[in-house]
């Protein structure tokens, strides 16, 4: 089989939210995709990276990780990047959340670099000491053909109306609780309504609990005046940039991209606890500016756009040095047994998964 492009990212499955950023730089790239959990095995999903790419973009990491546990699979993955760059994507915190959590992954030192999706995670990984690559920024936003397909029904507003986007059970097996802040945030926001008697309309779309397609959230995003992101972090805060697209007022936490999306005037769109929440929510009432809105959201594309036409995936050694690097990791691995019975069980889950999604869709049509 040939190959025509000139790179292959790797994500996970073709409904997650890293899907969504994957596919957009998969296109402004010149990428190839595939997806992990569509593969049986890892050997197979390994096969798939051998078509002669000069760079494999790994925007699920996981994958990446589990091959590295292995020292037969490993073995085959330099086999097949003798003259090929390697690169992971790093969406979120977790590596600098979790205490020493960078020190022992070795993908930090087995692949030639890696990307952030946000300035501000930029600095907190350059600020690592004991990393010796780069984090390269490369920016992702929303899938910008089905947002115009959605700006372009002209969907009435509910006046009033807030809604949450997100995962409550984000991090769970990670040790994180509520990191999303949907229990010690969102609802402590609806509690104080009531209770002040503050007349607003509550929509939640919980990944955590149930699956809704893409569309659908954006058409829920579109209709809503407001839209609450109430994380303790972000990589980018993708639902932000969705509502600003659509003309809904983002209220968030200081996390993800909003600092350079908003620039100086960051904290008009910022709350910290509920209370604040509901203050902005009030006062914003009567002076939102969907036109305003919409300008920032394509004022940032613009600016994304041109850093990811330009975007190179850097290589700092000569391929010799680097194929000597990678048969040194190759010598402290074993066989990964567990893993190897992991990852079939999660290739089953993730076949029954897409077929209730695809049910699902075909309900809501």
């Amino acid at each position: 089989m040939l190959n025509n492009r000139a790179g292959l990212i790797v994500s996970d499955t073709k409904n997650s939210a890293i899907s969504t950023s994957s596919r957009m730089w998969a296109d402004k790239l010149n990428a190839n995709i595939v997806y992990a959990l569509e593969f049986p095995t890892l050997a197979k999903l390994i096969k798939a990276i051998s078509l002669n790419y000069s760079w494999v973009f790994f925007t699920w990491r996981g994958s990446l990780e589990m091959i590295l546990k292995d020292k037969y699979l490993t073995s085959q993955l330099n086999e097949l990047s003798k003259e090929m760059v390697l690169f992971f994507s790093v969406p979120d915190h977790i590596d600098l959340s979790i205490a020493g959590n960078v020190n022992s992954n070795p993908i930090y030192e087995y692949a030639d670099g890696f990307t952030v999706v946000s300035r501000r995670l930029q600095n907190s990984y350059a600020e690592l000491q004991h990393i010796a690559v780069t984090p390269f920024y490369l920016p992702d936003f929303p899938n910008t053909k089905l947002v115009q397909d959605i700006r372009e029904m002209n969907l009435p507003k509910s006046k009033n109306s807030v809604i949450w986007v997100g995962n409550s059970r984000w991090g769970e097996s990670l040790g994180f609780q509520d990191h999303k802040g949907y229990v010690s945030k969102f609802r402590r926001i609806i509690e104080l309504s009531v209770k002040r008697s503050i007349p607003l309309t509550f929509k939640v779309i919980d990944r955590g609990k149930s699956f809704v397609p893409h569309r659908e959230t954006l058409m829920e995003i579109a209709k809503s005046s407001f839209l609450l992101q109430t994380s303790a972090s972000e990589g980018t805060g993708l639902p932000v940039l969705e509502a600003l697209a659509f003309g809904t007022f983002p209220l968030t936490t200081d996390v993800g991209i909003n600092r350079e999306l908003f620039g100086v005037r960051w904290q008009e769109y910022h709350a910290s606890t509920p209370e604040e929440f509901l203050d902005k929510i009030s006062s914003s009432y009567n002076s939102s500016d969907a036109s305003a809105l919409e300008g920032i959201y394509s004022h940032y594309l613009t600016q994304c756009s041109q850093i990811i036409a330009n975007f190179k995936f850097p290589i700092k050694e000569p391929f010799s040095e680097i194929d000597e690097r990678r048969k040194k990791y190759l010598g402290e691995l074993g066989i990964d047994l567990m893993g190897r019975v992991q990852w079939p069980v999660r290739f089953l889950l993730n076949k029954l998964r897409t077929m209730s999604i695809k049910v699902n869709e075909e309900s809501c049509k």
